[in-house]
């Protein structure tokens, strides 16, 4: 009886005289039979690749051949013959773009065409994204699978963004938009900027941007970020590519969390509309949430493994591609789908990487090469279709896996329990106004920033914050350990500029109108901020901080507007504890306006007053009344010279008449002509002014040339706050000029118009 093929034969016949030749090998055969130990049951081999078979046992002497099933065992291709039985592995060159989910291999001995082993179903597939359909079969990915829009002004048209009017009604609170809450940010902004307030609510929620569920009152930290972050339109990469790797891997998760996007059967055929817009944007906010530290240190080499450890997954959980240039004079970001690995046929050490690149969505085989010998075998990146100048030896990096932008982003390092937006106390970002070309310097001379050769990362666990929508673009920010910092602002190509730093529960912002080229802004943080005016003209500068509380969203806002700073003068605000500020001037005497804000699940409370005295080198303490939301009150105790002696007390009247949407009356202390907002603007912008004395007031258009071309405003004026509308519909594109008069106050600013 034959127990290894499971019959029973009639050996007479085989008798030679001397053996029984058939009965010794049966014997042998069933006591020394090969076993195949790998493939595994389960266990995946890559197309185009050499891979090992294994198996122990064998009969010394005989020969065998191996073949492979790509249908579960019913057909079989020859893969070698004439191998030695007690040779026990075979380097098998696999046949490329296999996609098999149901392999065998088995081994035949040679001379007797006998079976000897059979494999445990394995799996066959190149290194490219896959899934499996309900009949456990592989779907790779491939260019039906990409978009129908790509990352152009389909995404960013002027009949989507001129639906935001942040001077109309929010659609979260169905109210005005607060003219007034984060130093008025919805007033300064305009409809254009991107991301939009409403992307930015998708992203971060609901409950993060406005405070307590109070009817139109807003979260001032949410408010900050998003004036920071906001900016011309230049590219939506990052959200397309994260949709389109959802859309792959978890189309119903993607559509059940996105039910607005268009229900779809094939990829290619979706075209942007404005439910793909919103979608789009929203999740290209996501990356302001965490700026994904942990990867960007990976060297090309790593990245090119961790993308081949995913890709030989059965179901890959896809990650997004980012990688931001390399050349220190052309900054930016890109984000695609990196979906295809393949060796060079001839160069052992080049890789490529097949991308859909939203950018460049006709370019069938976009691909990124990657050398794994240069850089002292750390490897190097190029492009060889489009960004021919960001390749390096740094700076590309897998993103986040797709599935976790199903949920709302988190800042890097945020604690338990905290506010969203609340940062670790090592942290540190600061965000420079992108007019500007910023360096700064830790306390032992190292320099991030852009210096005269162009971007710099020399101070320890620093990096820049670049915006991932492929576009050649300065760093939006930079990110630090918490440290002493000096940050130098030279080269201003705007009439204003900022500049927002946010650490721990902290967040300051300082701001600066009527800005010139040669000017230099410099600021020092430790702890606090601290402004200098090293320029012979005197400079009015904002300053502005908020806390929010480590274990709820309450929050207190410190705003001081109007502070004149003169050469070498400087000034300084610091909280010494959570409910107090310090503001120190060195210097000159000054005078200030403040306002302040309070926001807690019990109520809200706000406080203004315009005509407060800063004498030279003293500080102002200013210790809030937090909890009288009737009556917000100001105590400030007054240290003349600096010394930390307490030489007088002033009690401070509240200015303000109203809180929500009115933006409470408030007494002007000079004269003053704000910059138009939005601007460059369409169809029209809002021009605010302030009056002193009663009196006739005139506000004129002038073309580029001079010429006066309308009056908007000609009648006598009450002192107070105004604002007024100017319209476009007669004028074309291009610089205006507008200027008050005001008995002798005369101001002129000015606007762009672009149609």
């Amino acid at each position: 009886y034959d127990q290894y093929n499971n019959k029973t034969e009639d050996l007479s016949e085989n008798w030679n005289g001397s053996n029984w030749v058939s009965i010794e090998r049966d014997i042998y055969r069933y006591s020394s039979a090969p076993e195949i130990t790998r493939p595994i049951e389960g266990g995946i081999l890559i197309s185009g690749q050499e891979d090992t078979i294994r198996w122990v046992g064998g009969i010394e002497g005989s020969f065998i051949k191996i073949k492979y099933s790509a249908d579960g065992g019913s057909n079989f291709e020859l893969i070698a013959t004439g191998l030695s039985a007690t040779d026990s592995m075979y380097l098998w060159d696999i046949p490329a773009n296999l996609f098999i989910t149901k392999s065998i291999i088995r081994i035949e001995r040679e001379e007797y065409f006998e079976i000897l082993a059979e494999s445990d179903t394995f799996k066959i597939k190149p290194l490219i994204i896959t899934k499996l359909d309900d009949n456990g079969d592989y779907i790779s990915y491939d260019s039906t699978d990409w978009w129908g829009f790509s990352n152009d002004l389909d995404l960013w048209p002027e009949s989507w963004w001129q639906n935001f009017d942040y001077t109309g009604i929010d659609p979260i609170t169905n109210r005005i938009y607060s003219p007034w809450q984060g130093d008025s940010v919805f007033a300064k902004a305009s409809s254009s900027d991107h991301p939009d307030w409403m992307s930015f609510v998708g992203a971060f929620g609901v409950n993060a941007c406005y405070a307590f569920g109070y009817p139109g009152l807003y979260c001032s930290k949410a408010l900050l970020l998003w004036a920071a972050l906001k900016d011309d339109w230049k590219g939506s990469c990052f959200g397309i590519a994260i949709s389109n790797a959802l859309a792959f891997e978890k189309k119903a998760d993607f559509l059940q969390a996105y039910p607005s996007f268009p229900n779809f059967t094939e990829p290619f055929l979706v075209l942007s509309d404005t439910s793909v817009i919103k979608v789009v944007n929203e999740l290209f906010t996501h990356q302001f949430g965490n700026p994904h530290t942990l990867y960007y240190e990976k060297t090309p080499n790593e990245t090119l493994n961790d993308l081949r450890d995913l890709l030989k997954e059965d179901k890959v959980p896809i990650r997004a591609l980012s990688f931001c240039s390399n050349d220190p004079y052309e900054t930016g970001g890109h984000t695609v789908v990196g979906y295809k690995i393949e060796k060079d046929t001839s160069f052992d050490f080049i890789h490529y990487i097949y991308v859909y690149d939203n950018s460049y969505p006709n370019v069938l085989d976009a691909r990124v090469k990657i050398n794994t010998l240069a850089n002292f075998g750390f490897g190097s990146w190029s492009t060889q279709y489009a960004w021919q100048n960001w390749g390096g030896n740094k700076d590309i990096f897998l993103e986040d896996s797709a599935k976790t932008f199903l949920s709302k982003p988190l800042l890097p390092k945020k604690s338990k329990g905290m506010s969203l937006f609340v940062l670790s106390e090592n942290d540190l970002q600061i965000l420079p106004s992108t007019q500007t070309t910023p360096l700064i310097t830790d306390s032992q001379g190292n320099q991030t920033g852009i210096g005269s050769l162009g971007m710099v990362v020399e101070i320890p666990g620093s990096y820049p914050l670049i915006k991932k929508n492929g576009n050649s673009e300065p760093p939006y920010g930079y990110s630090f350990p918490t440290d002493n910092y000096s940050v130098v602002m030279t080269n201003i190509t705007a009439d204003t500029i900022d500049c927002y730093l946010f650490t721990g529960s902290k967040s300051f912002l300082y701001e600066r109108y009527g800005a010139t080229q040669t000017q230099t802004d410099r600021l020092f943080f430790d702890g606090g901020v601290s402004v200098t005016n090293p320029d012979p003209e005197q400079k009015t500068v904002k300053l502005l901080s908020i806390i929010s509380d480590t274990t709820s969203a309450d929050e207190k806002l410190f705003l001081f507007r109007s502070i004149n700073l003169s050469q070498n003068d400087s000034v300084k605000i610091i909280n010494p504890d959570d409910n107090k500020l310090d503001l120190i001037s060195y210097g000159s005497q000054k005078n200030y306006q403040i306002e302040l804000n309070y926001a807690s699940s019990t109520g809200f409370g706000r406080f203004l007053n315009t005509g407060i005295t800063l004498s030279q080198n003293t500080t102002h303490k200013l210790v809030p009344n937090w909890g009288d939301f009737a009556d917000l009150g100001l105590t400030i105790y007054v240290d003349e010279g600096n010394d930390g002696t307490i030489d007088d007390t002033l009690e401070i009247q509240n200015q303000a008449t109203g809180v929500g949407e009115e933006q409470g009356s408030l007494i002007p202390t000079e004269y003053r002509l704000e910059q138009n907002y939005p601007n460059p603007f369409n169809n029209s912008t809002i021009i605010r002014y302030s009056i002193l004395k009663e009196g006739i007031v005139t506000l004129k258009i002038y073309n580029a040339i001079g010429e006066e071309v309308t009056t908007i405003v000609n009648e006598v004026k009450q002192p107070g706050n105004y604002e007024v509308t100017f319209g476009t519909e007669k004028f074309t594109s291009g610089v205006y000029f507008y200027r008050i008069q005001a008995g002798s106050f005369v101001q002129t600013r000015k606007m762009i118009l672009l149609k």
